[in-house]
């Protein structure tokens, strides 16, 4: 019989039971769907619980995943990356400071920022002819030191009480260089520096007495004793023009013979065609510049 169920007749509650049934299914459903996570972008997302919102923050990386919540995970921090070491001061930055004047008479940095450099982070032996004694001793040692981080260093010095009040006043430069007393001019002496230094060196510097004399016997027994591929320096030039150091601002005229006519000669030398008989190591010189008052040679490699 139609309207019937186990030859029953379906009664009103049945009816009034399945409605608050179904009621109570929409509300737990509707009370989920508000449970939801609300997103602004790059901003902190929020829950809705009941009527206010609760901040939501997303896991940080790496365990973050890609979730509902925060679209994305926020982006990794940007890889480390150390900072390049500073360049350390230039040779006439360091000269500056240690009050030399080799840069703040003269102006030498045009020679030696060009030579230098590129001896700067190798082992250099280096020899130094006078420490600066009536003029503030010692300004160059600490130049030399400051320079290159891993030098050889020696010293001759013509004045004695100079040199030992020098030392006297500071003990540790007796351990950071090899100091002669004597005179440059004297090949005896010259040649007991080489043999005690064992010569070899990169880098000789004549700024000793400036005389004709001391400058050209220091060159003829102290060239020799530079390596190949190594430079001596003249400075003080202009002494070759001044009659208290034998020089003469006539010499050509004069056929005087001071350190500039020597240089000249030299330079002839560099040249096959030239006539102007051979001076001693003319073969062993690569080139020779010059500058203000300074002049470099450069030793042959072969």
């Amino acid at each position: 019989m139609a309207g019937t169920l186990n030859n029953s007749p379906l009664r009103p509650s049945f009816f009034v039971a399945a409605l608050v049934a179904v009621s109570f299914l929409w509300l737990a459903y509707s009370q989920g769907q508000r449970s939801v996570l609300v997103s602004n972008n790059n901003t902190p997302s929020e829950t809705v619980q009941g009527s206010r919102l609760v901040p939501h923050s997303c896991p940080k990386p790496p365990e973050c995943p890609v979730c509902p919540a925060c679209h994305a995970c926020p982006p990794p921090p940007p890889p480390h990356v150390e900072k390049p070491a500073p360049e350390p001061p230039s040779w006439y930055e360091l000269a500056a400071a240690a009050g030399t004047d080799k840069v703040n008479f003269h102006h030498y940095e045009n020679l030696y920022e060009q030579y230098l450099p590129r001896l700067r982070n190798q082992h250099v032996k280096f020899l130094e002819i006078g420490l600066g004694c009536g003029m503030g001793p010692g300004k160059s040692h600490k130049l030399w030191r400051e320079y290159f981080p891993d030098i050889d260093l020696y010293f001759i010095e013509f004045e004695k009480i100079c040199l030992e009040e020098l030392l006297g006043n500071n003990t540790h430069m007796r351990s950071e260089a090899t100091f002669y007393n004597g005179d440059q001019a004297d090949p005896v002496f010259l040649e007991h520096v080489i043999q005690k230094s064992g010569g070899n060196f990169d880098v000789v510097v004549d700024d000793g007495g400036h005389t004709m004399q001391q400058q050209m016997v220091s060159f003829a027994h102290l060239f020799p004793a530079v390596k190949p591929g190594g430079v001596y320096i003249i400075e003080d030039l202009h002494t070759s023009y001044l009659p208290p150091y034998h020089g003469d601002p006539d010499a050509v005229a004069n056929h005087t013979n001071t350190t500039m006519e020597m240089i000249k000669l030299r330079l002839d030398n560099l040249h096959p065609a030239s006539n102007t008989p051979r001076l001693p190591s003319a073969d062993d010189i690569l080139r020779i510049d010059c500058f203000a008052e300074i002049c470099a040679f450069t030793k042959a490699t072969i």
